[in-house]
C-alpha cells in the first residue's frame, strides 16, 4: 500500500469527527426520546394511582406486563417505574402540548425547559434520589450540561456540597476594623 499521505490524513481526521457527531447526536436524540417516554409513563401512572384510585399495586403489574411486552427492552423495572412517577411529579410541566400528551413523540409539543433532556436517566434518578430542593436540582443539571459531568463527578459535587458553597452569603469581617484601631494606636 502507498504511504499515508497527508491529505489522506486529514481527509480521514474529518471524516472520523463527522461520525464522532453523528454518534454523539445520535445519542443525545435517543436520550431525549427516551426521557420524554419516561416522564409520559410517569404522568400516566400518576394519572391512574392518584386519578383514578387504581391503588399502588398497579405498579408491580404494570412492570411485568412491559417486561414480558418488550422482553427486549429494558428500564420497566418497579423501582424504575417508580423513579418514573416521581420524574414526572417533580417536572409536571415538561411538555406544553397542544394536542394530547399522548402524542409526545415529535408532534407539536414545547418543552418547559429543554435542559430537562439534556442530563442522562441515570443522573435524574441520583438526582431524585439526593435533592429535593427544586432549584438546586436544575442548579446540578444546569452544571452538568455546562461542564458535561459524568455521573461519577456529579456525585463528587453533591458530596462536596457544592451548590451550598457556590450560594453561601459572603462572610462579613471586621478585619477593616481591626486595621483602622490599628492605626489609631499606632498614630498612623
Amino acid at each position: 500500500m502507498k504511504a499515508i499521505t497527508r491529505p489522506y490524513k486529514k481527509w480521514l481526521g474529518t471524516l472520523k469527527e463527522e461520525i464522532a457527531q453523528s454518534r454523539l447526536q445520535t445519542a443525545l436524540t435517543v436520550n431525549k426520546n427516551m426521557l420524554l417516554l419516561y416522564w409520559f409513563l410517569g404522568r400516566q401512572i400518576i394519572e391512574k394511582i392518584d386519578g383514578d384510585d387504581w391503588g399502588a399495586k398497579v405498579i408491580d403489574q404494570l412492570s411485568a406486563d412491559l417486561q414480558s411486552g418488550f422482553p427486549d427492552m429494558r428500564g420497566f423495572s418497579v423501582r424504575n417505574l417508580l423513579y418514573m412517577k416521581q420524574f414526572a411529579a417533580i417536572y409536571p410541566d415538561l411538555l406544553i402540548t397542544q394536542q394530547p400528551v399522548a402524542q409526545f413523540n415529535g408532534i407539536n409539543y414545547f418543552l418547559s425547559n429543554p435542559l430537562l433532556i439534556s442530563i442522562p436517566w441515570g443522573h435524574h434518578t441520583y438526582l431524585i434520589d439526593k435533592i429535593s430542593n427544586a432549584q438546586e436540582r436544575l442548579w446540578y443539571i444546569q452544571k452538568t450540561v455546562e461542564h458535561n459531568w459524568s455521573r461519577a463527578l456529579l456525585q463528587h459535587q453533591l458530596s462536596t456540597d457544592l451548590y451550598l458553597r457556590q450560594h453561601k452569603r459572603k462572610k462579613t469581617s471586621n478585619f477593616h476594623l481591626k486595621v483602622f484601631y490599628k492605626k489609631l494606636d499606632t498614630g498612623k
